[in-house]
């Protein structure tokens, strides 16, 4: 049961016990809309569907400003495509110029695996090539509003790139009304709610709406489904992101399956849509090339993850101009930011090779091992067994017992922990690959957590 109840500033408050409106209204979210993007172009193979979109070119791609198409090379050398998606609100919503979402997606084409990395849109930075400091929401905007050479997606690329310390090849840009109405083109989506969702301040005009969506089986239209994914006023961040991922899967599976797939209204329905809500600075042939690969990464090939505060650490709450509502790196800078980005993409790999790690806490502080074992397994470690080493000890060490057949895994340890690897033959009743002695020289990093769609 879905009950969705209209409320004016006007009307009295609902006749149950609700929390406290939050302090900051502007940290709702809207969901990764541009991901669809990707699936979207996926039909675009045949050769009907390629004229139908060339006819929509001038409004759906643009100049590349700022990076190079780079993803015929990097399909022969299996590097990373990094995408940038952007949503914004769009023409019919106050501040529709304003970046609501701000994600990378860096895939790896010939492993056919994708990391995505979400920027939280409170974030305080200094617009590029100013001394301006604003909200990176803001970056687009401006982007948009000055003459700036490949406007708000160009300059939030180059803003994006040097947090994450990644190079930004592409961008993608979509609209709330483009992700409504490629879900309402579909027929709606069907999600298995998980958790009762309770909003009484989902905003409406001038005044509130009350979302209430009950757990089990439901069935949403574009417009619900765009509400489930964007509240957060009674919820948390990573409430946020795993709803996100269950609206993500099913508009997924629904655009991939064989009833929406070989329904031609349908799919020239979509490619409207596409025309009127999105662009992109990708050429027609790599939007497709793309597409392709990534429709057939296997949802287990796929890390999703928030730079934050509450789980990373990487981020802190603090007090802007006026007395806004920021985040601000906790180093001072991007450096930790930049670590862990490097971490995480290279967990991907690490993942697959699905080595056996044991953890040994010679540090002397308690607790290490396990606290180390649960952020490794967001980075695809498999950590089979933790415990305290006999004595404590200066170093951390790595021990690799697998003669370098697991080297991505051996290269995620040794960058995280800047120790010494030790090859030694597998000792005698072991049934582990790798084992890391962890010493008191190790500066815990902060964790990671696990969400993958």
């Amino acid at each position: 049961m879905v009950k969705l109840v209209t409320e004016t500033e006007n009307q009295p408050e609902p006749a149950r016990n609700e929390p406290a409106r939050p302090e900051h209204p502007h940290r709702r979210h809207w969901w990764k809309v541009p991901l669809l993007l990707f699936f979207a172009m996926a039909f675009l193979s045949s050769g009907w569907f390629t004229f139908k979109v060339a006819s929509a070119t001038d409004k759906i791609f643009t100049e590349n400003i700022g990076g190079e198409a780079v993803l015929k090379q990097r399909l022969k050398g299996g590097d990373r495509v990094n995408i940038l998606l952007i949503g914004v609100g769009g023409e019919n919503h106050d501040g529709g110029d304003l970046a609501d979402t701000i994600q990378l997606v860096s895939v790896e084409p010939e492993a056919k695996r994708a990391v995505m990395i979400s920027l939280p849109r409170d974030l305080y930075v200094q617009v590029p090539d100013s001394p301006q400091q604003v909200k990176i929401n803001e970056v687009h905007s401006i982007g948009e509003d000055q003459d700036v050479p490949g406007g708000g997606p160009a300059l939030l690329k180059r803003k994006v790139g040097e947090i994450l310390g990644l190079d930004v090849h592409y961008f993608v840009r979509a609209d709330f009304d483009g992700f409504r109405q490629i879900v309402d083109s579909m027929g709606g989506v069907d999600l298995n709610v998980k958790e009762a969702l309770y909003d009484p301040y989902y905003p409406l005009g001038h005044g509130y709406q009350v979302l209430d969506v009950k757990p089990g089986r439901q069935h949403m239209n574009g417009d619900l489904a765009l509400k489930y994914a964007r509240s957060r006023e009674t919820t948390s961040d990573f409430d946020r992101s795993r709803r996100q991922q269950e609206v993500l899967v099913a508009t997924r599976n629904k655009a991939l399956s064989v009833a929406y797939l070989t329904n031609p209204t349908k799919i020239s329905q979509l490619i409207d849509i596409v025309g009127d809500h999105v662009l992109t600075d990708m050429t027609l042939k790599e939007a497709q090339r793309l597409a392709e690969i990534v429709r057939d990464i296997q949802p287990e090939r796929v890390t999703n993850q928030v730079v934050d505060g509450d789980k990373t650490g990487l981020l802190y709450d603090s007090v802007g101009p006026g007395g806004a509502y920021i985040l601000v790196p906790t180093a001072g800078n991007y450096s930790e930011i930049q670590e862990f980005v490097k971490q995480l993409l290279g967990s991907s790999a690490a993942r697959s090779e699905a080595a056996k790690v044991e953890l040994r806490n010679a540090s002397g502080v308690e607790g290490l091992a396990a606290g180390e074992r649960e952020g490794l397994k967001a980075f695809g470690v498999n950590v089979i067994k933790v415990g305290n080493a006999a004595e404590i000890a200066q170093r951390t060490v790595i021990y690799d017992y697998t003669d370098g057949r697991k080297p991505d895994t051996i290269r995620l340890l040794k960058e995280r922990y800047g120790a010494e690897v030790v090859v030694q033959p597998r000792p005698k009743g072991s049934g582990v690959d790798v084992r890391v002695v962890v010493g008191t020289d190790y500066q815990q990093l902060p964790a990671a957590t696990e969400e993958a769609f």
